[in-house]
C-alpha cells in the first residue's frame, strides 16, 4: 500500500511540474532532438534530489534567458539552494 502511495505522489509531483514548466519542457525537446527522454530523466532526479522552489526558480530563471544546458541548471540550483539553506555569517570566531 504504502509504494502505491509512493508512487502516486512522485508521479502526481512530476505532472505537477510539467505543467507549470511546459514551455521549458518542449524548448528542452526541440534543443536536444534525440536526448529528449535522457534530459527528462535527469530534470527528474533534480526534482527529487533539490528542494522544489530553488529548483522551480532556476527553471524559471533558464526559460527566461534560454538555457537548456542542464549543467549550468543544476549549478543556479545549487546557488539557489546554497544562499537560501545555508546562510553563513560574516563573523569569524578567534577561539577556532
Amino acid at each position: 500500500m504504502g509504494v502505491i502511495v509512493g508512487i502516486a505522489i512522485a508521479g502526481q509531483t512530476f505532472y505537477l511540474f510539467i505543467l507549470d514548466n511546459l514551455r521549458y519542457l518542449a524548448a528542452l525537446k526541440a534543443k536536444r532532438p534525440g536526448q529528449a527522454i535522457r534530459a527528462m530523466k535527469r530534470l527528474l532526479g533534480m526534482l527529487r534530489d533539490y528542494p522544489r522552489e530553488p529548483f522551480i526558480r532556476a527553471v524559471a530563471t533558464a526559460t527566461d534567458y534560454g538555457l537548456f544546458d542542464l549543467d549550468r541548471l543544476d549549478g543556479m540550483v545549487l546557488r539557489y539552494t546554497a544562499r537560501d539553506y545555508f546562510v553563513l555569517s560574516d563573523a569569524v570566531d578567534p577561539d577556532r
